[in-house]
């Protein structure tokens, strides 16, 4: 399989109820084809894929030109730890700005250029001359169920209040998701039109009541020069790395359980809930028994639906090669 590295940049156009996660975003993006395309091209597109075979595979949405901390020890990215003073600073230090000098640098020296979220938002500001409010900002939203039959809440009308957290964006905010793709199989064009299209629609919860809507940017093919003894690779999104030949005392992550549930017209198929299924977060060092060049880690879930038996989730994730020093 011949696939090409790109960058694509998000912005926000509106509140988020969901956040941008990789799996999710893919999920969406397979119902916007089939909506689009039809489900036999869907099911075109997925031959292969809990093969090793992904037609595309998608990252979290990160700030723009930064990639996350890794999550290895602090130590191991060259902190000196011995100062309490620099704790809480160093804990919010949980960003890196994407360059070549900082791949083709050992991660003992990348805590030299570790940033916090307020810091990009300064820089941000600064550059296009808006004020330095916050980047993102969560917000904390009540509502209450509604009996339809009566069109009442209350004690008679099932009362039940409940809230819900929507993400506020900062109005130059722009985030980038880092994409596998198998050109051979879906276009650059045809993607950007897939995405473009889901923007305009909504992404995750409360999407028809506004929420969850973006534009897209144009795709830039990426070429990052590497270390020359690169030894690891830094996830960029979730994934699902059991079953490959790993240095597990070298690997290094954060977990996370996701609940999936079906979208669109499948919510009326059975039941709308899929499995809970355990990935690792961005930000995870994987280090290979024999490192080799490669694009993206991972594997396509299947089995994780009892409705819909062909339903799968990403648990592919680009990554980007990088020198992990300390396990020497």
């Amino acid at each position: 399989m011949t696939s090409t590295l790109l960058k694509i940049t998000l912005q926000p156009q509106s509140p988020f109820v969901t956040p941008l996660a990789s799996d999710t975003l893919f999920g969406q993006l397979c119902w916007t084809i089939r909506h689009s395309l039809g489900e036999a091209t869907l099911h075109q597109l997925l031959e292969g894929y809990t093969q090793g075979k992904p037609f595309v595979v998608l990252s979290d949405a990160l700030p723009q030109a930064h990639i996350p901390r890794p999550s290895v020890p602090l130590s191991y990215l060259g902190y000196q730890l011995n100062d309490p003073k620099k704790r809480k600073q160093i804990k919010s230090q949980t960003w890196l700005p994407l360059t070549q000098e900082l791949l083709c640098r050992p991660l003992s020296q990348w805590h030299a250029d570790s940033i916090s979220l307020a810091d990009i938002v300064k820089s941000n500001a600064s550059e296009t001359k808006l004020a330095c409010q916050s980047w993102q900002t969560v917000v904390s939203q009540p509502h209450n169920s509604l009996n339809r039959l009566t069109n009442r809440t209350g004690k008679d009308g099932g009362f039940s209040p409940f809230s819900r957290q929507a993400h506020y964006y900062h109005p130059s905010a722009q985030y980038d998701v880092y994409v596998v793709l198998d050109e051979q199989r879906l276009s650059q064009a045809q993607l950007k039109g897939l995405l473009q299209q889901l923007g305009t629609f909504g992404y995750g919860k409360e999407a028809s009541t506004g929420a969850g809507k973006f534009v897209v940017g144009d795709l830039i093919p990426i070429n990052l020069n590497k270390h020359s003894q690169a030894n690891a690779y830094l996830s960029l999104g979730h994934a699902a790395p059991q079953g490959h030949a790993w240095q597990t005392e070298h690997c290094y992550y954060n977990t996370t359980v996701r609940f999936g549930r079906h979208g669109a017209e499948a919510v009326y198929i059975g039941s709308p809930f899929k499995n809970p299924t355990m990935l690792t977060t961005a930000g995870a060092i994987f280090s290979p028994s024999q490192f080799e060049q490669c694009l993206f880690v991972g594997q396509g879930l299947t089995g994780v639906s009892n409705t819909i038996k062909t339903t799968v989730q990403q648990g592919y994730a680009p990554v980007l090669p990088v020198y992990f020093d300390s396990k020497d």
